[in-house]
């Protein structure tokens, strides 16, 4: 995991330097902080779950088994409120497919909220880090400030265009 994890880095915007002044106190704060780094370490973890969106898992009653585990990975913002028994809560890093950071960037400009299937799945994972091919970086960005959440945001060190580039 060593070699694949240092090719990821956390994303220019979360720098210290960039967040609002009430991060950086104990003041109430007025705009969401970022995460602090010990809430996304990557790294070791004795137990660990990798956990997909497709459904397989309804009816499982796998929830308190994966939240138990030290690390969980979720793949591409599935819905946990309300699948908590069978998905678990818990969530420590989230990957994207190349094409949610689009479909995220647009329903963030939605004026009916109620038509937002991303919020509430954005809310569930709020504080966690987000993994995300280089190129979604612009279209994150956005979407999550006018979301308003926070999000350690890591991507590839180097854009992958061919799938022989991705280390197995």
């Amino acid at each position: 995991m060593g070699n694949a994890t240092a090719r990821l880095h956390p994303d220019k915007i979360f720098k210290a330097e960039n967040w609002p002044a009430s991060c950086l106190t104990r003041k109430r704060q007025t705009k969401p902080c970022p995460p602090s780094k010990h809430n996304y370490k990557i790294g070791h973890y004795r137990t660990c779950a990798v956990v997909g969106n497709g459904g397989i898992l309804l009816g499982s009653h796998c929830g308190a088994d994966i939240d138990a585990k030290d690390y969980v990975i979720r793949i591409d913002l599935p819905a946990l409120t309300g699948f908590e028994k069978d998905v678990g809560r818990r969530t420590n890093m989230t990957v994207l497919n190349m094409d949610t950071p689009k479909r995220l960037e647009t329903s963030s400009h939605l004026k009916n909220r109620s038509l937002d299937v991303y919020q509430s799945r954005l809310r569930d994972i709020n504080g966690t880090a987000l993994l995300a091919s280089r190129n979604s970086q612009p279209y994150l960005t956005k979407a999550l400030r006018r979301y308003n959440f926070s999000f350690v945001l890591l991507t590839s060190a180097r854009s992958y265009k061919r799938e022989s580039e991705i280390n197995p």
